[in-house]
C-alpha cells in the first residue's frame, strides 16, 4: 500500500513539473526572452516578496532585456509580456489603443461597489461610461474646483509653519498626505474632514485602514488576480468595511445635494452631467438592483476575467487568427473562432450610460483609492528635489511670484501657464513614479508594426515574410533583406525588376539606394586599375561594353598610420585587396576579371614563395576571385593614381597669409625652390589679395612634380622634362 502510495505521489509531482515545463515554455518557444523563474511558481516568488520591492524586480527585468524591446514574464502558468520599447509603447496606448482598452480587472464579490469603478469595466461598458465622465473633467469645470483646493493649500501652508516653530523636523511626508485627504474628501465626497488639524478625523481614520495591507488582505488579493472564477466559488470578500463607510458618506451627500446644496466640486459636476443626460435623452433610470444585474451580466459576457496582462504596455497575442488572449487557462470567457458571445450585448451597450447614485458613488470612491497616495508622494518627491537643488527652487519661486504679481493671485489660469512649475513635477514623476508598472489586456490580435530584431526567431520571420512577398517572381531569391535578381537579358531584367518593386510597394517596404546594386552583367569581363601611394590606395572599375570599356564604380582608401609604414610591395598587394573587397558584388562570380597595377611584381603573384605571412593571408584571398595581374606604366595608371593621391592634402601644412597682404614664397635657399624665373613668371598674374589654396593650384600648374611638402624642392626646369625622382618621408614615386 505504501508503494501505491508513494508511486501515486510521484505520479502526481511528475505530471504537474510537466505542466509547468509545458506552460512556462510559452515565451521561449515565440523567440522572447525571459527570466530564471521557478517551477509552478514562474516569477511571483520576485513579485510577492516581502523583502524586496516589487519595482526593484521590474527594474532589475527592464535594464537587462531592455535592448530586445519585450521580454516574458510568467505569473505562475499565466504568460505576461513586458514591453520597454517607447515607440511600441506608444502605439499601444496612442494609435493601437482600441486593442489594449481593458486593465486588469479587480471585480470582488457580487454587488461591491468596486465593480462599478470605471477601471473594473470592460470592452463598450468601459466606454460608454468614459464617455459620460469625460465632460466632468473639462478645464472649465475643473476651475469650479479650484478655490476649494486652493482653501485646503492655504491650510497646509499654516500647519507647516505652525510646526516648523514647534519641531526641528516636519515631516512633509504626513502631511502631504493629509492634505490630499482634505482634499478628496471635499471634492470627491463633499465633507470637510480637516485632517490636518485634527489628527483624529474619523474620515482620515477610516482612510488609514482601507489602505494598510494585511497578510491575509494580500493573500486574497493574489487569489483574485491569479483565479477570479476560483475566488468568486469560495465566496471570499476583499473589500474591507471602510468601503461601507465611504458609500454611506458619498450617499448622504448625493442626499443633501438633491437638496440644494451646491459646492462646485466632483459631486456637483456629475450630478450636473446626470442632469444633462435626462433632459438630453428620456431615457429611463435604472433601479440599482437592476444596475446590479446588468452589470453581473455583462461581466459575464466579456472576456475580461483571465486574459493575459502587460506591464508597462500590452499582450501580443498568438498568431493563431482563433486565439484572442495569450492565457488560455482558467479562461472563463466564452470564445469562438475569434469573436465573443457578448456581440448582441455590444448593440445595447453602445448607447450612453446612465449615471444611477450608485455609479456616482462608485466613481468617488475611485477618487480616493487612485487619487491619495499617488498625489502625496508626488507632491513630497517634488519638495525633496527642490530642496536639494535650490537654485531651481529660487527660479520656481520668482515664477509664482511674478504669476502673483500679474494676476493680483494664484489663479487656476495662471497655474496652466506656469511652465517651470509643470516641469519640476514632470520631472519628479521621471525620477520617482508612483506606479513602477502600467497593466492593459488585449482584447484582439494585434501585429507589430515593426519587426524587433531582438527576439531571436525574428530573423526567421522577416525571411519568412519577404518570401512571401516574392513569391512568384522568377529567378529571384532573398536572404533577409538581401534580395538577388538574374536575368538572360537586359530587357529581361528590366521586366523582372519592375515587377519586383511593383510587389515591394504593395508590401509597404522600402529599397536603400546607398546599400543596392543594379544591372550587373556577369557574363563580360571587368577590368580593375588599381594603385598605392604613401597616404593611401585608390582603384577604378570598368567594364567593356562594345568596343569602349566604361567605368562602372570608383574608390579610394585612406591608409591608416601603421599601414603607412608598409613595404612598396605590401601597399600595392594591399590596394589589390581593399579593391576586391570593395567591388566583391561585381567580382565574385564574375566570368574574369584584369587586373593593372604599376607594380610589375605583383604579375608573379601566383608563383611566388611568400615568407611575409601578411603578403600570404592576402595571396591566398586573391584564389576567390579570377583575376589576372597585368603591368602598366605609372603615366598611363593616372585615375587610379589620382584617387590614392586625395588624402596627400590633409597633409599639406595650412598657410595663413597676413591680413590685406599679398602671399609671396619665401626666399629658400638654393637646390630647396623651383628656379627663379618660374615665380617672376607667377608674380604679375597675383591679384591684390589671394589666398594660400590659389596660390598652391598656381604653383602646382607651373611645377608639377611639386610635392606635399611646399619646403621640399622639385628639380631644376632643366631636369623636369627627364624622369626624375621626387621624395618625400613617406613614399617614393618614380615618374
Amino acid at each position: 500500500m505504501i508503494v501505491e502510495v508513494w508511486l501515486f505521489v510521484a505520479s502526481v509531482v511528475l505530471a504537474g513539473w510537466a505542466y509547468s515545463r509545458w506552460c512556462h515554455n510559452y515565451w521561449s518557444s515565440r523567440g522572447i526572452p525571459t527570466p530564471p523563474y521557478l517551477p509552478f511558481l514562474g516569477h511571483m516568488h520576485r513579485q510577492l516578496s516581502w523583502s524586496v520591492p516589487r519595482w526593484i524586480f521590474f527594474d532589475e527585468v527592464y535594464y537587462r532585456y531592455r535592448s530586445a524591446r519585450v521580454c516574458g514574464l510568467y505569473e505562475f502558468f499565466r504568460p505576461v509580456l513586458m514591453v520597454t520599447d517607447p515607440d511600441l509603447l506608444r502605439n499601444i496606448f496612442v494609435k493601437d489603443f482600441d486593442h489594449f482598452v481593458n486593465r486588469r480587472p479587480f471585480l470582488s464579490e457580487k454587488g461591491s461597489i468596486v465593480n462599478d469603478m470605471l477601471g473594473n469595466q470592460a470592452g463598450d461598458d468601459w466606454k460608454s461610461l468614459r464617455s459620460v465622465m469625460s465632460p466632468a473633467f473639462t478645464s472649465g469645470k475643473m476651475r469650479g474646483m479650484f478655490p476649494i483646493i486652493c482653501d485646503k493649500a492655504d491650510a497646509l501652508v499654516s500647519v507647516s509653519l505652525k510646526e516648523a516653530v514647534k519641531k526641528p523636523n516636519v515631516d512633509m511626508k504626513h502631511n502631504f498626505g493629509r492634505y490630499t485627504m482634505d482634499v478628496i474628501a471635499a471634492c470627491a465626497f463633499g465633507i470637510e474632514c480637516n485632517s490636518l488639524v485634527n489628527e483624529d478625523a474619523e474620515f482620515a481614520r477610516v482612510a488609514d485602514q482601507f489602505f494598510s495591507f494585511s497578510f491575509i488582505r494580500a493573500l486574497k488579493f493574489t487569489l483574485l488576480n491569479l483565479s477570479p472564477k476560483f475566488y468568486r466559488t469560495l465566496g471570499l470578500k476583499i473589500d474591507p468595511p471602510s468601503v461601507k463607510f465611504f458609500t454611506g458618506v458619498a450617499e448622504e451627500t448625493i442626499k443633501g445635494r438633491k437638496a440644494g446644496q451646491r459646492r462646485g466640486d466632483f459631486l456637483d459636476l456629475l450630478l450636473d452631467e446626470r442632469a444633462g443626460q435626462d433632459h438630453s435623452t428620456p431615457t429611463t433610470h435604472k433601479s440599482s438592483t437592476d444596475i446590479n444585474q446588468s452589470t453581473t451580466r455583462s461581466q459575464k459576457l466579456t472576456p475580461a476575467s483571465n486574459r493575459t496582462t502587460i506591464h508597462e504596455s500590452a499582450p501580443i497575442n498568438d498568431h493563431s487568427s482563433t486565439t484572442y488572449y495569450l492565457n488560455t487557462t482558467d479562461n472563463d470567457s466564452s470564445v469562438t473562432n475569434g469573436s465573443t458571445t457578448a456581440k448582441n450585448h455590444s448593440t445595447a451597450a453602445s448607447s450612453k450610460k446612465v449615471l444611477t447614485d450608485r455609479l456616482i458613488v462608485a466613481q468617488s470612491v475611485l477618487f480616493l483609492i487612485a487619487g491619495y497616495d499617488t498625489t502625496a508622494s508626488t507632491l513630497a518627491m517634488t519638495s525633496f528635489l527642490l530642496a536639494k537643488n535650490p537654485i531651481h527652487q529660487q527660479r520656481l519661486r520668482q515664477e509664482m511670484q511674478q504669476i502673483v504679481e500679474e494676476h493680483g493671485n494664484i489663479t487656476y489660469h495662471s497655474i496652466m501657464e506656469a511652465k517651470f512649475l509643470d516641469a519640476c513635477l514632470m520631472e519628479s514623476l521621471r525620477m520617482y513614479p508612483p506606479a513602477s508598472f502600467i497593466e492593459r489586456q488585449c482584447t484582439k490580435t494585434y501585429k507589430y508594426e515593426r519587426l524587433p530584431f531582438g527576439l531571436c526567431n525574428a530573423p526567421a520571420t522577416f525571411q519568412r515574410a519577404v518570401n512571401r512577398v516574392i513569391q512568384g517572381l522568377d529567378n529571384t531569391y532573398a536572404y533577409l533583406d538581401d534580395i538577388v535578381v538574374a536575368s538572360n537579358s537586359w530587357s529581361e531584367h528590366l521586366l523582372q525588376l519592375r515587377r519586383l518593386f511593383s510587389k515591394l510597394l504593395t508590401a509597404g517596404l522600402t529599397i536603400n539606394l546607398g546599400k543596392s546594386t543594379f544591372a550587373k552583367d556577369i557574363t563580360k569581363p571587368f577590368v580593375l586599375h588599381v594603385d598605392a601611394s604613401g597616404t593611401g590606395v585608390g582603384g577604378v572599375l570598368m567594364q567593356q561594353r562594345g568596343e569602349e570599356v566604361l567605368p562602372v564604380s570608383y574608390y579610394s582608401y585612406k591608409l591608416k598610420p601603421h599601414q603607412r609604414n608598409y613595404s612598396t610591395i605590401e601597399k600595392e598587394l594591399l590596394s589589390i585587396v581593399l579593391n576586391l573587397q570593395h567591388f566583391a558584388p561585381y567580382l565574385q562570380g564574375a566570368r574574369s576579371t584584369t587586373i593593372f597595377s604599376d607594380h610589375n611584381p605583383l604579375r608573379f603573384l601566383h608563383q611566388a614563395q611568400f615568407t611575409n605571412q601578411r603578403l600570404l593571408r592576402w595571396a591566398l584571398y586573391l584564389q576567390d576571385f579570377n583575376l589576372e595581374i597585368r603591368y602598366i606604366k605609372g603615366s598611363d595608371n593616372t585615375i587610379a593614381d589620382a584617387l590614392s593621391r586625395v588624402y596627400e592634402v590633409e597633409a599639406t601644412p595650412s598657410i595663413t597669409p597676413p591680413h590685406n597682404d599679398v602671399l609671396l614664397p619665401e626666399p629658400q635657399a638654393s637646390g630647396e625652390s623651383c628656379d627663379d624665373n618660374l615665380l617672376q613668371e607667377i608674380e604679375p598674374a597675383l591679384p591684390s589679395k589671394i589666398t594660400s589654396s590659389q596660390l598652391y593650384k598656381r604653383l602646382w600648374k607651373k611645377c608639377p612634380t611639386t610635392t606635399t611638402n611646399t619646403s621640399k624642392a622639385c628639380q631644376g626646369e632643366q631636369k623636369r622634362m627627364q624622369p626624375a625622382t621626387c621624395s618625400n618621408s613617406n613614399h617614393q614615386t618614380t615618374r
